[in-house]
């Protein structure tokens, strides 16, 4: 379980580094979008298209990192319910013998 979550957190920053540097790149392509057609007036231009073709590889890249992330935040809350399953049964466990002890106890002699 704390390998686990260990490992959960090696993957955060990386994976926080490439959603900034996506981000960063899809505002550069918007950016030479909006050049390339004050440029040349035509939307259908092969430089346009080339542009736009980038701005959709990136938006997949964001989507999968997108759910990266989430799958990342699922993992803490697993945690948690594991770790509070795992000391219910301890404690259930604990409690069980606790009850088996005094129903076995018999009344001191005297």
């Amino acid at each position: 379980m704390v390998g686990t979550f260990a490992s959960n957190l090696q993957v955060v920053a990386p994976l926080r580094q490439d959603v900034q540097a996506m981000t960063t790149e899809l505002a550069a392509l918007r950016t030479d979008l909006v050049a390339l057609k004050s440029q040349t007036g035509e939307v259908n231009s092969a430089a346009l298209q080339a542009v736009q073709a980038r701005v959709a590889k990136m938006e997949a890249r964001v989507v999968q990192a997108g759910d990266r992330i989430d799958a990342l935040k699922a993992a803490p809350r697993e945690l948690v319910d594991q770790a509070i399953e795992t000391s219910m049964q301890s404690a259930a466990r604990a409690f069980s013998a606790a009850v088996n002890d005094i129903r076995t106890c018999v009344p001191a002699e005297g």
